[in-house]
C-alpha cells in the first residue's frame, strides 16, 4: 500500500536532477546573500540563474567567451 504524504514540504517543482559544483568562497557568500534577499533557497537561486543563462545563450560555442571570462575571474579570486 502506498501512503500519500500530507501537509508540510514544498510543492513539486517538476522533473529535476542534482548538479553540484564547488565555487570560490567569495562567490558562494554572494550567492547566499542574493538568494536570501530574494527569499529563495540557495538551490532555487542557482537553478534560476542557470536556467536563465541557458535560455539566453544560443549554444556552447557562443558562450565560450563568457566562460573564459568566468574562469579568469575565478583564477583572480583564488590568487587574491
Amino acid at each position: 500500500m502506498v501512503r500519500k504524504r500530507h501537509g508540510g514540504g514544498q510543492p513539486h517543482k517538476g522533473d529535476r536532477r542534482l548538479l553540484a559544483a564547488r565555487v570560490p568562497r567569495s562567490q558562494a557568500d554572494e550567492v547566499e546573500r542574493r538568494a536570501d534577499a530574494l527569499g529563495l533557497s540557495i538551490s532555487e537561486y542557482i537553478a534560476s540563474v542557470l536556467v536563465q543563462h541557458v535560455a539566453t545563450t544560443d549554444s556552447p560555442a557562443n558562450a565560450q567567451g563568457e566562460l573564459l571570462t568566468i574562469r579568469e575571474e575565478m583564477r583572480l579570486n583564488q590568487s587574491a
